[in-house]
This record gives C-alpha cells, sequence and structure tokens, in this order.
C-alpha cells in the first residue's frame, strides 16, 4: 500500500496522530508489514512506475 503525504513531517504527523495511534492495533493484530517514510519523491508519480512491463497496467487503465 503506497499513500502520499504533501511532506515528510506531515506522514510523520500522521503516524504519530492520536487518531492513527487509536486503530494501529487493527493493523499490527491482523498483518504484518513494514512502514517506510520516503522523502523526496517527485511528481507526477505512480507506485506502478516501478513494476516491469509484464505487469504495469496499460495507459489509460
Amino acid at each position: 500500500m503506497v499513500i502520499s503525504f504533501p511532506s515528510l513531517p506531515a506522514a510523520q504527523d500522521r503516524y504519530d496522530s492520536p487518531a492513527y495511534r487509536s486503530i494501529l492495533p487493527l493493523r499490527t493484530r491482523n498483518s504484518s508489514g513494514s512502514v517506510i517514510l520516503v522523502d523526496g519523491v517527485t511528481r507526477p508519480h505512480a507506485a506502478t512506475d516501478i513494476l516491469s512491463p509484464a505487469t504495469r497496467p496499460a495507459a489509460g487503465a
């Protein structure tokens, strides 16, 4: 899952927010994974940009 935020501090604020902390156990009890914050991804960028041509969605799809 990829979620975009306007800035790295905004992403950190969301992760540390009481609202997210209140639902965090729902994620941690039911799934496993890592949270990775990346600063400086330029626009336009889509998460599918890293897929190989064989798995990339067709243009306009």
